[in-house]
């Protein structure tokens, strides 16, 4: 655990010494948190800016996060250090979120806790006392029979070494100033003169680049490993805090006793204001989505975005506060604002011949009645561009004609039932939600095209199946590898959707971190077209961006079913899609798989309330942290989507996708699919920069879900994915600063 044993060279005993505290830290353990020179050969400079104009402001609220913790810990406490250690994800124990920094253990057992569900306590036990309620209950685990674990006896722990995260944060501010990537930053910086504060940054920047170059010398500086663990000169007042900014006096007054007096607080005269939640009374103080933002002409990599930073003035201008944030727009204004759009730029609504522009630089129509963006060239360019543009509004995208490029007969039914018939799975019954468990793999791919070949229930009727998670237990990768060097080839977007890929944050996180499982996962089930009130897939939230392609499209063989199946999926398409897709499903040339309900962010609470109307009517009895989205207990068929419509104003986007089409999901938009012919279709999830925010969101929605459910513990890792994001960012700016004084220096030399 956190105690250290010591052993006393004269007497030969041992004592014990307690918790580690962060000037413990040695050499090694600085590693996992600084960046090493790989990152100039992965990330360009380009890419770095690009991460930082989204990223920056997530990392500038957990930093205030983690400082608000520190300010509001009883007077006096001095903090642990916890040393990460390799391969080992430190999760909370009351709620299994991944624990990123500063958090709250136990010194008798170890039992430790995440931020956010010790400041949930605090709050709890707070309100209780001011209400006058007694007997109040903790539901954390006890320390020993009849024992439980009070706040107020935790002791509170970093993991991080040192003052790693307060300098990057500096360093952070420092960065996007030289930049000029720093609009819209929550914070009020001002850098700090002080002559010990610039002794010991230029310590840590020393420190930074003797790790970053992999040279193991001990550090010598007695005035980093005898420093007190201070609270810096940065301080982020962000618009989610649940704190108001302190004041001078307030914040000097609650400071523990071994802060500096060099220590300047940059305050604001007025609280900050508040941003809406859409979640259900989720405690946190980072943003719950991506601060909107006005969008520059130039792109973030043209010579005109960016100055100098050789040439940078050396006084900084303080930043004018934003404006207050623009309500969100309801789905009708948004559908009213893209078409005033098209009509704008003459492009029409009701036809999908693909078109280049200079505002959409890649092959592209529009879907949806203008409002969904659809790439016709997989590869092509532009697609990033255009791509980014949609993304960062929250959009869904469409990629079509990516089965041109695949290998079709490694993705055929036959395939699989010759390679894996003889292994067992378990399948689900989409038409009742049945778990059937060790399911011969060969019988369901035997009746993937022949609907005689099928399972049939207890009515002797043919079972819709749905192979369920498989492949099992095993990477992708290893398992099916031909399969996935195919996909992987050609997947649509790749600098979003490869593991390496440079737009994919996850692919930040050092291999000393557990990395997540984001895939790729496969999605094998039989067509229900025939069957409108019964989805494949109901409707869910991902905690991730994901992309989902849909690789094989399999139309039963039988005599007349054909025919019939066809006839119902042409007919369940006429009554969700728009004219252009009900011509599309009409053509030789495309070929029906699924149908696709996708919504906005904005729109998820107005849908649970819904759904919990229709629970209510219906007299459905649900467990204490039920969430009708989260629980996957719901697929909006026909007459909830047009109650929707009519009662709340909400229209998704209805989606059929073909064989080789690729459906974009941003993070945190509730989704639904019903195969409408059988699928075999591949998902990726990634996570992106634009929708990080919603990432975060979407986790801190999970994590109040009951322990026993599927997505209740956090293994995306998100702040751990924002802070190696900012840190490899910050790096590749930092030594094109260097690089570009080099060049300036030979210059003037010559």
């Amino acid at each position: 655990m956190f105690r250290r044993l010591k052993r006393k060279k004269r007497s030969g005993r041992i004592h014990m010494a307690g918790f580690l505290m962060p000037e413990h830290a040695e050499p090694d353990d600085f590693k996992p948190w600084v960046a090493n020179a790989d990152v100039l050969s992965e990330l360009t400079k380009e890419e770095a800016m690009y991460i930082l104009k989204r990223v920056g402001d997530e990392f500038c609220s957990l930093v205030q996060e983690e400082k608000e913790a520190k300010v509001h810990a009883s007077s006096g406490v001095e903090i642990a250090y916890k040393r990460a250690v390799l391969g080992v994800r430190e999760m909370c124990d009351a709620c299994a979120t991944t624990i990123f920094n500063i958090h709250w253990v136990c010194q008798k057992c170890g039992f430790g806790v995440c931020l956010d569900c010790y400041e949930l306590r605090v709050q709890e036990r707070k309100e209780k006392v001011e209400n006058g309620i007694g007997g109040f209950e903790f539901k954390w685990v006890n320390c020993a029979p009849g024992i439980c674990h009070f706040p107020k006896n935790l002791t509170i722990a970093q993991i991080i070494p040192r003052q790693v995260l307060l300098d990057l944060a500096e360093n952070l501010h420092k960065t996007r100033i030289k930049w000029k990537i720093s609009d819209g930053c929550p914070c009020h910086y001002q850098p700090v003169d002080d002559d010990r504060t610039q002794g010991l940054s230029k310590e840590s920047d020393g420190l930074f680049n003797t790790m970053s170059t992999g040279t193991q010398s001990v550090l010598k500086s007695s005035t980093i490993m005898s420093s007190p663990l201070a609270i810096p000169s940065v301080t982020c007042i962000s618009q989610t805090s649940k704190h108001p900014p302190l004041t001078c006096n307030q914040a000097l007054s609650t400071a523990p006793s071994s802060t500096p007096s060099s220590v300047v607080w940059t305050c604001s005269a007025s609280t900050s204001s508040k941003i809406e939640s859409n979640s259900v009374n989720i405690p946190s103080t980072l943003p719950v989505g991506p601060t909107p933002r006005t969008e520059k002409a130039e792109s973030v990599g043209s010579s005109s975005g960016a100055i100098d930073p050789v040439e940078a003035p050396t006084t900084i201008a303080p930043l004018v506060p934003r404006e207050p944030l623009p309500e969100v727009a309801t789905s009708a204004e948004s559908t009213r604002t893209e078409t005033t759009h098209m009509d704008e730029t003459s492009r029409s609504a009701f036809s999908d011949e693909p078109v280049i522009t200079d505002e959409y630089p890649a092959p592209h129509s529009f879907l949806c009645d203008g409002r969904l963006l659809r790439l016709h060239e997989p590869h092509h360019h532009g697609n990033v561009k255009c791509f980014e543009k949609r993304w960062i509004e929250g959009k869904p995208v469409l990629v079509s004609h990516i089965d041109k490029l695949l290998d079709t007969n490694l993705w055929s039914p036959e395939s699989f039932g010759e390679e894996f018939g003889d292994e067992l799975a378990d399948v689900v019954n989409c038409r009742n939600g049945v778990v059937i468990e060790n399911f011969e793999v060969g019988a369901f791919w035997k009746g993937f095209e022949s609907i005689k070949d099928r399972a049939v229930d207890c009515n002797n009727q043919p079972m819709l199946l749905k192979l369920k998670d498989w492949p099992p237990g095993a990477d992708f990768s290893e398992k099916l590898p031909s399969r996935f060097k195919d996909l992987m080839d050609h997947i649509p977007l790749p600098d979003y959707t490869r593991r390496d890929g440079s737009r994919n944050l996850v692919s930040r996180l050092p291999d000393f971190f557990v990395k997540p499982d984001l895939g790729p996962k496969m999605y094998n089930a039989y067509g229900s077209a025939s069957f409108p009130k019964e989805g494949t897939t109901n409707l869910h939230i991902d905690m991730s961006d994901a992309v989902n392609v849909m690789v094989y499209v399999g139309v039963p063989r039988d005599e007349g079913a054909g025919e019939r199946e066809k006839r119902d999926a042409i007919k369940a398409v006429d009554s969700a899609c728009d004219k252009i897709q009900q011509q599309r499903v009409r053509r030789d040339t495309a070929r029906i798989g699924a149908l696709w309900h996708i919504y906005h962010v904005e729109d998820a609470d107005k849908i649970r309330d819904l759904l919990h109307k229709v629970a209510r009517e219906k007299k459905m009895k649900y467990a204490a942290h039920h969430d009708p989205i989260h629980d996957q207990c719901f697929y909006l068929d026909h007459e909830i989507r047009e109650r929707l419509k009519r009662e709340y104003n909400v229209e998704g986007y209805a989606i059929c996708q073909c064989l080789g089409d690729g459906v974009f999901i941003p993070a945190g938009a509730p989704h639904q699919v019903r195969n409408l012919y059988s699928c075999v279709k591949i998902a990726e999830d990634f996570v992106s920069p634009e929708r990080i925010g919603h990432c975060f969101k979407t986790t801190q929605e999970f994590r109040h879900l009951s322990d026993k459910h599927t997505n209740h513990e956090d293994k995306l890792q998100v702040k751990n994915i924002i802070y190696h994001a900012v840190k490899d960012a910050v790096y590749v700016l930092e030594n094109s600063v260097q690089d570009m004084k080099k060049d300036k220096e030979e210059s003037t030399k010559s």
